[in-house]
């Protein structure tokens, strides 16, 4: 997929109820502000409900994140990857709304810009909640599963250096029932 052209939308509203599965893995250092170093390999994944971002619905929409980041100021490497459903007008604005042009900090584990971006692409997403787990899935390339506070993945992208597999990483999963931004 080419990447979508991010047009600063005239209305930077958003409401979003859903679901934010996010893991990482440490490395047990944290860079310092000069340093290019990771301190975690991540996988986040924001599952929506229902949801509505710049004037457009984006309900039933998957948007994933995948790279490396600093544990507190953002990404250092990252590949967003869209549900294969959705339309062009969609992609845009969750982009947008990932990489912090729409203000707020409402999914700071997958917002803002990197110092490294490595593509949008939209693939099939599949996921399943449950009570007790939480996996979501780019059959192939990418499986995320979280219970309790601990979280697996698996990441296969060779194309873009990120290969991984992960077992009991840190992993967090939170319903989200935001509303920010403004025209």
């Amino acid at each position: 997929m080419t990447r979508p052209r991010a047009l600063a939308p005239a209305d930077h509203s958003y409401t979003l109820d859903g679901v934010l599965l996010d893991a990482c893995q440490r490395d047990g250092r944290e860079p310092g502000p000069d340093d290019s170093r990771p301190a975690c390999r991540s996988v986040a994944a924001l599952l929506l409900d229902a949801g509505r971002v710049a004037g457009v619905e984006v309900s039933g929409l998957a948007v994933l994140t995948a790279g490396e980041r600093r544990i507190s100021g953002g990404p250092l490497r990252r590949l967003v990857l869209v549900d294969e459903r959705a339309t062009p007008e969609q992609v845009r604005v969750l982009l947008d709304l990932v990489e912090g042009r729409l203000g707020g900090g409402v999914i700071a584990t997958l917002a803002g810009p990197a110092d490294r971006d490595l593509g949008v692409y939209q693939v099939p997403t599949t996921w399943v909640l449950d009570p007790g787990r939480a996996t979501v899935s780019v059959p192939g390339h990418l499986e995320l599963s979280l219970t309790a506070g601990s979280a697996d993945m698996i990441l296969d992208i060779p194309e873009h250096e990120l290969s991984w597999r992960v077992s009991g990483c840190d992993g967090l999963r939170g319903g989200i029932h935001v509303a920010g931004g403004g025209s």
